[in-house]
């Protein structure tokens, strides 16, 4: 089972954050398994800020690598193209609930 939900102690001003286990997947599926025989992936995580102050986050979607982006083994640099567009189509469906939280990467597991 996968852990999906994090707990920051009190001298943080994030609380806690969580994640879909959708979003876990994909980072998961994008993962290098071997160092060089597999491409740096990266992506944008989106979501909520809940909670009085914004201290519990959601993460909800993931952007994937578009055909933009230039990848490499050992370097990852995001393209203009894709993954702004995908945060824009998700913050105005969701009536600006859904925004920007951060950077996915996803890395090797073993180096």
């Amino acid at each position: 089972m996968i852990n999906n939900t994090w707990f920051f102690k009190n001298e943080c001003p994030i609380r806690m954050v969580s994640f879909e286990v959708h979003v876990l997947e994909i980072i998961d599926r994008f993962r290098q398994r071997k160092y060089y025989s597999q491409l740096e992936s990266c992506g944008i995580l989106m979501g909520e800020k809940r909670g009085l102050h914004g201290e519990d986050i959601h993460v909800m979607h993931l952007s994937t690598p578009k055909i933009t982006d230039f990848r490499t083994p050992v370097y990852y640099k995001r393209g203009v193209h894709g993954h702004q567009e995908h945060l824009n189509q998700l913050h105005d469906s969701s009536q600006g609930r859904i925004q920007y939280l951060g950077v996915a990467y996803a890395s090797t597991k073993e180096r």
